[in-house]
C-alpha cells in the first residue's frame, strides 16, 4: 500500500484554473479534511475491531484558532492546521504497513501531522509550492529523480522484475528506511 499526496494535482484538474486561490485552497482543505475522516467509519455499535482504528484522525479545533474554512463547514469545529493517524501519511511507503502483526500493540501515534501547507505559503512556502502550487521544473530534474532508483532496477534497462530482483528491491527499500530513522 502507498499513500500519495497530490492534492494540487487534484485541485488543477477539478478547477482546471492556473492558479490556486483562497477558495480553491479552502475546499481543497475539505477535501483532505474529508479523506482523513473517511479513513475508518465506526460500525453501528460503535466498537472497533483494531485497537488503532481510526488509522488517521481530526482533532478539535481550538478556540480562537484561524481557519480559512466557512462556518458552515462541517469541518469547521476540527483543527484546519493538523490532524492525527497511526502513520504519516508524508511518507510514500509507510513502515506501518511492513509490520508481521496486525494490529501490533506498540505502535506510534503522529500527532502533528499538518494540513497548513494546502492554505499558508507563509508556514511552509516549500511544501506548499511543491505539493500544492506546483514548481517548474525540466526533463533533467525530473532524471535526477529517477536516478534514485537503484541502478539493478532500472526501468529503462530491466524489462521484468522477477522474484529476485523483487528481494533486492524490499532489500533496499528497508535500509532506506533504516536510515531515515
Amino acid at each position: 500500500m502507498i499513500t500519495s499526496n497530490a492534492l494540487g494535482h487534484f485541485v488543477y484538474a477539478r478547477t482546471k484554473k492556473a492558479q490556486l486561490d483562497p477558495a480553491a485552497c479552502a475546499s481543497t482543505l475539505e477535501q483532505a479534511m474529508r479523506t482523513i475522516a473517511n479513513a475508518c467509519k465506526r460500525p453501528s455499535n460503535g466498537k472497533m475491531k483494531y485497537a488503532h482504528c481510526p488509522a488517521t484522525s481530526l482533532v478539535p479545533r481550538q478556540p480562537g484558532d484561524p481557519t480559512p474554512l466557512r462556518q458552515t463547514s462541517e469541518f469547521a469545529s476540527n483543527s484546519p492546521d493538523h490532524y492525527a493517524g497511526y502513520f504519516n501519511t508524508d511518507h510514500l511507503i509507510p513502515s506501518v504497513f511492513f509490520q508481521k502483526d496486525r494490529d501490533p500493540k506498540t505502535l506510534r501515534r503522529y500527532d502533528d501531522l499538518s494540513f497548513r501547507y494546502i492554505f499558508d505559503p507563509s508556514t511552509d512556502p516549500d511544501g506548499h509550492a511543491e505539493l500544492m502550487a506546483g514548481v517548474p521544473t525540466k526533463w533533467y530534474d525530473v532524471r535526477r529523480n529517477m536516478d534514485r532508483i537503484p541502478e539493478f532496477a532500472d526501468p529503462e534497462r530491466v524489462p521484468v522484475i522477477d522474484r529476485q530482483l523483487r528481494g533486492r528491491l524490499a532489500s533496499w527499500l528497508e535500509d532506506r528506511i533504516r536510515s531515515r530513522y
